[in-house]
């Protein structure tokens, strides 16, 4: 059998993903043909959405502001809406990123119902706090409760006209379901080109969605996962969480034009 020639092998290369996840290395198709390997999610974000830009990206459960920074360094000129109940971490991502003229702030977080709930938090660790009760099966030690305020998605994009979101990104520690419950309008209309959020494989919280919920939730309004970045295994290998790309069906579609 011949060995494939060099255009088979470029050919091979632009049509496929690659997986390997020993290395961490990831090849993905840019819109004008040329490829790039990476295992930066930003950047295949910012690399599949092209010139196809409206500006807009939503950062749910912004903690104390690292989406924001990456949004910033990939997206230079976006308008970026960042949401963090917790008063503490949200002092910080404002003295982080609050002089920003193109960051919008909000102090609440999303729900499929307004409303205020309880917020488990980790002092030392903030990025792990969730609404969920953690119960005896966390692994992380809550030492403290914080009173937050809820909103739906779906009302404040009515209230703020949006009529297209490049990314939505959302990691709320068990809680994604109900902040896309909330945003089920939008999701009807496809507002949201990407969404990009932490999936688990594993139950941390006996009330957390898995991945499959996940994707069932989004499949209902034709949303269809692209990739998974940043696997985390258990020692015995099992995959635990990962970061999980969600495409809409209009964006898929003018990506197969």
């Amino acid at each position: 059998m011949p060995l494939p020639s060099i255009v088979d092998l470029k050919q091979w290369a632009k049509s496929v993903t690659i997986r390997n996840y020993g290395l961490k290395r990831r090849v993905v198709r840019e819109l004008n043909g040329s490829v790039v390997t990476t295992i930066d999610p930003f950047e295949v974000m910012a690399s599949l959405l092209g010139n196809d830009r409206q500006g807009l990206l939503l950062d749910v459960g912004a903690n104390v502001g690292q989406t924001v920074t990456a949004f910033r360094s990939h997206f230079p000129h976006a308008e970026i809406h960042a949401f963090e109940p917790s008063r503490p971490a949200w002092e910080e991502l404002n003295e982080a990123h609050g002089a920003d003229p193109l960051v919008v702030l909000h102090r609440f977080g999303a729900a499929a119902a307004p409303g205020s709930a309880t917020l488990h938090t980790i002092s030392t660790n903030p990025s792990m706090n969730s609404i969920l009760d953690p119960g005896n099966k966390s692994i992380n030690e809550y030492d403290g409760v914080e009173t937050i305020e809820l909103r739906r998605l779906d009302n404040l994009a009515d209230e703020l006209q949006w009529s297209s979101v490049d990314v939505l990104k959302m990691d709320v520690e068990g809680f994604e379901d109900q902040a896309l419950l909330g945003a089920s309008g939008a999701l009807s209309r496809s507002l949201f080109k990407l969404i990009f959020l932490e999936v688990g494989f594993v139950q941390r919280w006996e009330q957390a969605p898995l991945f499959g919920d996940i994707e069932s939730l989004l499949g209902a309004h034709d949303y269809q996962l692209y990739d998974l970045f940043d696997l985390k295994h258990f020692p015995n290998g099992q995959l635990r969480r990962a970061d999980a790309l969600f495409l809409s069906s209009p964006f898929r579609a003018a990506l197969n034009q």
